[in-house]
């Protein structure tokens, strides 16, 4: 699957560096002696490692989103600005009162350094340091090229402001794409469980009809250890977290976005064994 999709140069390991603290949570929940249900407890022990980097993947996801839509705008105004004459410089403070979404603080940020006297290029390369998305970096390097070697033209601008949109349509058409195959991961995270739970109950059920019988409750026929029922649904809920990382890795080309699916699985997953417990009478411990 990796190998199928593009790869970016530059990737923000900041939700990875979260995710390898909560892990020591995990952990400790995990061995504490919390009185629930084996499967519950695991459950809550997965989700706290992914929980707070969901929340910030989430936070840093819309921000990227933010720069990178409110971006082609951006640059196709400062080509309207150079229509009229004014400096790129010029056009950038021009700029500073227009509401650009997520962007705004970045554009009234450029605009007071060049109002104290910065160079342009040095005020889009202090821009592009600061920013996490691959393509605003692209296109703030590609705007100090167009200044100091393209002179700034109407032309380069109006260029660069179409190639930006259209690589951001051709982001969201690729992940729009890929949506339903994030349908089916989650579909069979349920049906990982539900089948658990089938199996179980097709192998205890023929066991525990003979062991009430009054010609075979002498035999000492095997049943099913409710220990050992807990350990298969543990099992599988550690597969549907283990599939959200997939799920994130096939719908968003990264690993981190797989963090919220593996809260969403695991979630499900341990509400399901509940809900088909009303169902089908199995005892876990």
């Amino acid at each position: 699957l990796d190998g199928l999709q593009a790869k970016q140069p530059y990737v923000d390991m900041r939700p990875y560096k979260l995710f390898a603290y909560c892990l020591p949570l995990g952990a400790l929940i995990y061995l504490l002696p919390i009185p629930i249900s084996y499967p519950l407890k695991v459950s809550v022990a997965l989700i706290s490692t992914v929980l707070a980097p969901t929340i910030v993947t989430n936070r840093y996801t819309r921000q990227t989103r933010g720069l990178e839509n409110a971006l082609p705008d951006f640059i196709r105004d400062v080509a309207e600005g150079r229509k009229v004459g004014l400096p790129p410089e010029g056009s950038i403070e021009a700029l500073a009162t227009k509401d650009y979404g997520k962007l705004t603080p970045a554009v009234r940020k450029m605009a007071s350094q060049i109002s104290w006297g910065l160079s342009i290029g040095k005020v889009i390369s202090s821009f592009v340091s600061e920013v996490t998305s691959w393509i605003t970096k692209v296109a703030g390097t590609l705007m100090v090229e167009v200044v100091d070697v393209g002179g700034g033209t109407v032309k380069s601008f109006s260029e660069m402001a179409d190639f930006t949109r259209k690589v951001n349509e051709t982001e969201s058409d690729r992940r729009a794409a890929l949506r339903p195959f994030v349908f089916v991961v989650y579909m069979s995270g349920i049906l990982l469980v539900f089948s658990t739970f089938t199996m179980v109950y097709f192998l205890s059920e023929p066991a525990s009809v003979l062991a009430h019988s009054p010609y075979t409750a002498n035999l000492g026929l095997p049943t099913v250890d409710p220990g050992t029922v807990s350990v298969l649904l543990v099992t599988s809920i550690f597969d549907s977290w283990i599939v959200g990382f997939v799920a994130g890795k096939m719908g968003n080309g990264a690993v981190s976005d797989g963090f919220k699916h593996a809260l969403s699985l695991v979630t499900i997953s341990i509400v399901a064994i509940y809900v088909t417990g009303l169902f089908i009478p199995i005892k876990f411990s």
